[in-house]
């Protein structure tokens, strides 16, 4: 795990490491100061210890000019964060932890302008939030930890104007489902099984 705790000088001094990545999977805490010491290092952040972030410090953190933020230990997620987040201009974000969303949390992070959006750890959505993270305009948009959708959601994420959306956690889904997820514009990635019953409608 590494370094648990992680004072102001410390990260300033990490910082200046010319590798490629920093693996701070350890800490639990990050407060506004470390953060701002640690966005100036120039690689990749390992961040999935954190498990609270608030918005002063997601603020610090989306001057950060890498291109892979990983935040999987975060769990909650509100709406003054998400947008604060938004502002990052990387490409990759992970927030693997994070297990519920509500509409307007979702519509401010639609805001992001990545590539990779992770949300693997959303096991439900309801109509509005899938309506509002569908407007995210990105390339892949990962749900690999929802097991069921309705009908709603599903016609909901089918306007996602991306290159992939990941479903592969889906155990079954009906006719009604199938025909609303053959509507997106670009892919679905999922078990064979689901990807069959998709394909009879495209």
């Amino acid at each position: 795990e590494g370094l648990q705790q992680l004072d102001e000088a410390t990260a300033k001094s990490l910082a200046q490491f010319k590798g490629n990545e920093l693996y701070l999977n350890g800490l639990h805490h990050l407060d506004e100061a470390t953060a701002k010491s640690l966005a100036q290092f120039k690689g990749n952040l390992y961040l999935n210890g954190v498990q609270q972030l608030d918005e002063t410090t997601a603020k610090v953190l989306a001057q950060w000019k890498g291109e892979d933020l990983k935040l999987n230990g975060v769990q909650q997620l509100d709406e003054a964060t998400a947008k604060a987040l938004a502002q990052w201009k990387g490409r990759n974000l992970k927030l693997n932890g994070v297990q519920q969303l509500d509409e307007t949390t979702a519509k401010a992070l639609a805001q992001w302008k990545g590539e990779d959006l992770y949300l693997n750890g959303v096991q439900q959505l309801d109509e509005a939030t899938a309506k509002a993270l569908a407007q995210w305009q990105g390339l892949n948009l990962l749900l690999n930890g929802m097991e069921q959708i309705d009908e709603t959601v599903a016609t909901a994420l089918a306007q996602f104007q991306g290159k992939v959306l990941f479903l592969s956690g889906l155990k079954q889904i009906d006719e009604a489902i199938a025909k609303a997820l053959s509507q997106i514009k670009g892919k679905i990635y999922a078990t064979e099984k689901i990807l069959e019953q998709i394909n009879k409608f495209r």
